[in-house]
């Protein structure tokens, strides 16, 4: 049998800990498959097995199961389970549970090798021949690396939270959408595991709206991703800086003249857009090369907030153009819930100035805003916000110059 990376010492101190603290199961994911020694696997079953069914668990309710199943003796005896059981003895049970949370993490991480060696000799035919599909790969084994980094939150957890969010003392990070009046109606901003959809007729601002956003958390030191289906990197780097300039960006030419005087301010957005953490991302157009590209970038620090211009352009393997459409909304929300980060999407509407091609847009969303103009006015409308007033509306001017949407 290969080698395969085993942590033999976080597979003991893991189970000794919550035969001392069962509570442990209760507030983290514990899995079988995280222990790869099967005596230690059999044993967390037996014991995962009889918290479940009666609540009671100690060293030795966890050696009668193994016993009740068979599995005592083949194992290695009452003797062996007693030592193991016995190899942490804890008496303050936070400090118990801090410790058990470390092994876990680094149980996940050693499976994470095993997961990527199993799929490295499933495909090893198929990557030596040159048919196998990388992305598919990498993106399974990225998911494996992070599957529940998080522990469970208690219901007590969650009490505290509320009350905290009551009290004006919560300290959860909320990303601005660069416009203050929509910020102050989505109490604060966007909020990491949501999806925000823009909606406006082409050219009516959704690109402007999602590029004002994007340098908002900019210049909040967040990392940005934009996947632009529509604009190449140029273009979308040109109207961050026109954007963060407040004057536009112009030919060679049209710098001879009086324009000459903005040059400062364009180079001077260009110097500090350089240091911050911004990808633009053109060159992908399936859902499936989106997602795997932002969990990637996530991994790596660079995708605090995700930007994907715009949905009816995605490419999906749906026949049915509203189911697929329906399916793109679905699996962003899945991502931004998944790398917890706020994403945001662009969407079309139809003649009727509704979302575009599917109407579970909206119902995958946190929130859904519309850019509308009537005559020579233009709003935000707010259509859907899972965290405060909806059918809100204020005015705003937009710029497209400038690549800004300044409220009035």
């Amino acid at each position: 049998m290969k080698n395969v990376p085993i942590y033999q010492r976080g597979e003991v101190g893991a189970l000794s800990l919550i035969v001392n603290d069962p509570e442990i199961l209760n507030i983290q994911v514990w899995k079988p498959e995280y222990f790869a020694i099967e005596s230690h696997r059999k044993a967390f079953e037996a014991m995962l097995a009889m918290h479940q069914r009666t609540g009671d668990l100690n060293e030795y309710t966890a050696i009668s199961e193994l016993e009740r199943i068979g599995e005592l003796e083949r194992l290695g005896g009452e003797t062996f389970f007693l030592d193991l059981f016995q190899a942490h003895v804890i008496v303050e049970f936070d400090i118990a549970k801090e410790m058990a949370e470390d092994y876990r993490k680094e149980l996940i991480r050693f499976k994470s090798y095993r997961d990527a060696i199993k799929l490295w000799e499933e495909n090893e035919e198929d990557i030596r021949g040159g048919r196998a599909n990388l992305q598919t790969i990498a993106d399974s084994i990225l998911s494996s690396q992070v599957e529940h980094t998080h522990p469970i939150t208690s219901t007590k957890d969650i009490a505290m939270d509320l009350v905290k969010q009551m009290e004006g003392t919560d300290a959860r990070e909320c990303f601005s959408t660069g416009l203050i009046y929509l910020d102050r109606t989505m109490k604060g901003g966007m909020h990491a595991g949501e999806l925000l959809t823009v909606a406006a007729e082409s050219g009516g601002g959704k690109s402007i709206f999602m590029v004002q956003a994007a340098l908002a958390n900019i210049l909040n030191d967040k990392s940005v991703v934009i996947f632009s289906l529509e604009m190449d990197k140029t273009d979308i780097f040109s109207r961050l800086v026109s954007c963060h300039s407040g004057m536009p960006v112009r030919t060679h030419d049209e710098y001879r003249t009086i324009h000459a005087r903005e040059l400062p301010a364009i180079t001077t957005a260009i110097l500090e857009l350089q240091k911050k953490s911004v990808t633009i991302v053109d060159d992908l157009v399936s859902l499936e090369e989106i997602i795997a590209e932002a969990k990637r970038l996530n991994s790596l620090g660079k995708a605090d907030v995700v930007i994907v211009d715009y949905l009816q352009i995605v490419e999906n393997e749906s026949d049915n153009r509203e189911q697929a459409v329906s399916d793109i909304a679905r699996k962003l929300k899945n991502l931004a819930t998944k790398i917890k980060v706020p994403v945001i999407a662009g969407s079309q509407v139809n003649d009727d100035g509704k979302l575009r091609e599917s109407r579970a847009i909206k119902q995958h969303s946190n929130q859904v805003i519309y850019i509308k103009h009537k005559d020579d006015k233009s709003c935000i409308f707010v259509d859907k916000n899972r965290r405060g007033p909806r059918n809100y509306q204020f005015p705003i001017t937009m710029n497209g110059e400038i690549s800004k949407l300044i409220e009035s």
